[in-house]
């Protein structure tokens, strides 16, 4: 019953969900069989439908509450509205695009088609609640952002160490690009939650710096497989960016910290049989 509710209130939303889905199936079909510069066009322009979909959503809702007379209320500055309803979006259909480009493997495609249609149905719904100043599902549904953090910086690692396997690019320049993406997503964590004081601030350029030594160390490994490399760098910005999650709500401990080791230590035990 629930779910029925759901689907009646967000038809819209799982309509567009939908088609960037059904886009995204054309995507992998363009570059499987079609040059390069086809699927770029192609990508460039199911961002627009992406595009298209936030603005309606922002413009119809305002309208809306105008028409009704009910006072707009905004929770978040627009430099957070900027980063949630804009940025992590756009970073998020990137990376999928990056992803495709990168990825061959037939298997991961209804994987990712799934997983897409998932983010874009929150992100829509979470995004249309906000406007229309339905703050207890908008509520519910925030912790897309956390997820999509992670989506977009595993797509964009595996991406990155695509183009080393690829195109022999130096392991100075993989790390410098895993190192600024490590800075720009922990960034968008303390300008979130209004927290760029200077432990913080130094936390994260720390974190992005021993991200990007790490990366430099493990590539230096001849098994290190494309797989192992995502995997062993997903888990070492799991880590930093769970730590850093609790620094900001004041509740980091000691027996925090030594559970976030233990899960790094379980997952790298993991990986090594990738």
């Amino acid at each position: 019953m629930k779910l029925l509710k759901f689907v009646a209130k967000n038809v819209r939303s799982l309509i567009y969900s939908l088609v960037l889905v059904f886009g995204l199936w054309l995507l992998i079909h363009i570059v499987t069989y079609n040059p390069t510069k086809y699927f770029i066009w192609a990508c460039f322009i199911l961002y627009l439908l992406l595009v298209l979909e936030i603005f309606t959503t922002w413009f119809w809702a305002k309208k809306k509450l105008i028409q009704l007379n009910i006072p707009i209320v905004d929770r978040y500055d627009r430099l957070t509205q900027i980063i949630l309803h804009a940025t992590l979006p756009s970073l998020t259909y990137w990376s999928i695009c990056a992803f495709i480009y990168s990825n061959i493997n037939s298997n991961f495609w209804f994987f990712l088609l799934g997983i897409a249609f998932i983010l874009f149905l929150m992100l829509f719904v979470n995004i249309r609640a906000y406007y229309e100043d339905k703050f207890k599902l908008e509520k519910r549904t925030h912790v897309v952002y956390d997820f999509i953090k992670l989506i977009v910086y595993l797509f964009i690692a595996y991406s990155v160490f695509n183009l080393r396997f690829e195109y022999n690019i130096s392991k100075i320049l993989v790390s410098f690009l895993l190192s600024i993406l490590s800075l720009m997503i922990f960034t968008f964590n303390l300008l979130r939650y209004k927290h760029l004081v200077f432990s913080n601030i130094a936390y994260v350029f720390m974190n992005s710096i021993l991200i990007g030594l790490f990366v430099f160390i493990i590539m230096g490994f001849k098994s290190a497989s494309i797989y192992k490399l995502t995997s062993l760098t997903m888990i070492i910005f799991y880590v930093f960016t769970g730590i850093l999650h609790h620094k900001i709500q004041r509740d980091l401990n000691k027996q925090i910290v030594v559970n976030y080791l233990l899960i790094a230590m379980l997952a790298f035990a993991m990986s090594i049989g990738i």
